[in-house]
């Protein structure tokens, strides 16, 4: 039921994207991303995936209060999805910002935005 983790653009053809304002449900998908265009909606080709995780656990609100995820080699892991730990010891760091160096070499970060998916047939 969890299927893949890890390469979420090959799988997203078989995903909705919610309305942010939609409840969560255990197995959604929630993409960090850097919204390029500011459009508030995750598109594969114009924005930057910066991770990927499944929903484990929502609130009685359908409020996303736990991911599971896979990391590289450190394995599976659990946390809240706007913990500032989250993916902190990911050698990218926090995945909720994304560190990138301008042409003059100085290192800048943004803040990613969330996307929640459904599979379609759900």
């Amino acid at each position: 039921k969890i299927g893949p983790i890890i390469d979420i653009k090959k799988y997203m053809h078989n995903y909705k994207q919610l309305d942010p304002n939609e409840n969560n449900r255990k197995f959604d998908r929630v993409v960090y991303y850097v919204d390029k265009d500011e459009d508030g909606k995750y598109d594969p080709i114009k924005d930057d995936l910066v991770h990927s995780a499944v929903v484990w656990e929502v609130d009685d609100e359908g409020n996303t209060t736990s991911v599971v995820a896979k990391c590289g080699s450190d394995g599976v892991y659990y946390d809240h999805p706007t913990s500032p730990s989250y993916g902190a010891d990911s050698p990218k760091g926090s995945y909720l910002e994304k560190k990138y160096k301008d042409e003059e070499g100085k290192e800048h970060k943004i803040k990613t935005k969330r996307a929640y998916f459904r599979y379609k047939d759900e």
